[in-house]
């Protein structure tokens, strides 16, 4: 008695698996990763104390690229004192300023979070490659 077994369906499959890592798979985690800095940034700009309004309208997210196998995006600030309120700061008396942590908290309210957001990126991207029902 024989057993035949025909392997080309999962040749096929993990042809699509490999193809799909290749391509679609890092624009879409470079899309995620994309929307989550603009969410990090938003939520910056509504925290940062506001006395003229330009140290809100300085933050900015940079575009993601590539580094070292990795996917990096940039949110920053161009205005020279942005770090101080951000972390804090000493005065010309001595006396310690507290920081604003405005980039900080955000981007640890966007890091509890990032994990739901890239299940639920990578389940939809999985059906629409046919990856998955």
């Amino acid at each position: 008695m024989k057993l035949n077994i025909d392997y080309s369906q999962l040749d096929r499959y993990a042809a699509r698996m490999r193809e799909a890592a290749a391509g679609s798979a890092r624009e879409m985690m470079k899309g995620l990763l994309a929307e989550t800095a603009d969410r990090v940034t938003g939520e910056t700009k509504r925290n940062t104390p506001v006395a003229t309004g330009a140290l809100r309208a300085a933050w900015n997210a940079g575009g993601v690229g590539e580094s070292g196998g990795y996917l990096k995006a940039a949110i920053s600030n161009g205005m020279e004192y942005a770090t101080h309120v951000e972390r804090g700061h000493r005065t010309r008396n001595g006396k310690w300023v507290q920081g604003r942590h405005m980039l900080r908290n955000a981007m640890e309210a966007a890091q509890r979070g990032i994990q739901r957001d890239f299940d639920a990126r990578l389940a939809k991207w999985a059906k629409e490659e046919g990856l998955a029902t």
